[in-house]
């Protein structure tokens, strides 16, 4: 709710921007960073063994409004700190901070977590997609 206030133009630019990462990935221009999502296939294993009977439902963001100084790479994370003024935020070029001193926020490649959920636990997964900018 803290972005309210950016308009569609601003939010779609987080969408090219990650579109435009991953065409690259695909392409010879493969990113310098690549950031993997270890944690959620921990995640899914931890599931999967303790409760091999589930049902499981992710929800979360696929893209973020990056500024033009966050880290560059493929699922890159947005790292944030809110200032005084909640219309404010700071961001930073690196995740190498101080514990505790900004928020670090990994987009998620569904598709990519529909392959391993389904390798791992052997069940099938489907991604359902929903958009919707705020004014």
């Amino acid at each position: 709710m803290d972005h309210i206030s950016a308009t569609k133009v601003l939010k779609s630019e987080g969408f090219f921007k990650r579109l435009q990462e991953v065409v690259r990935a695909y392409t010879s221009q493969a990113p310098d960073n690549i950031f993997a999502p270890t944690a959620s296939i921990r995640l899914i294993e931890h599931i999967a063994a303790t409760i091999p009977d589930h049902s499981l439902i992710m929800a979360d963001f696929d893209s973020f409004l990056m500024p033009k100084n966050s880290i560059k790479g493929l699922n890159a994370p947005l790292i944030t700190n809110k200032l005084k003024d909640p219309t404010e935020w700071q961001t930073y070029d690196t995740y190498l901070i101080e514990r505790g001193a900004a928020d670090i926020c990994f987009p998620v490649d569904f598709h990519f977590m529909q392959h391993a959920y389904q390798k791992i636990t052997g069940k099938q997964a489907s991604v359902y997609k929903t958009s919707q900018f705020v004014d």
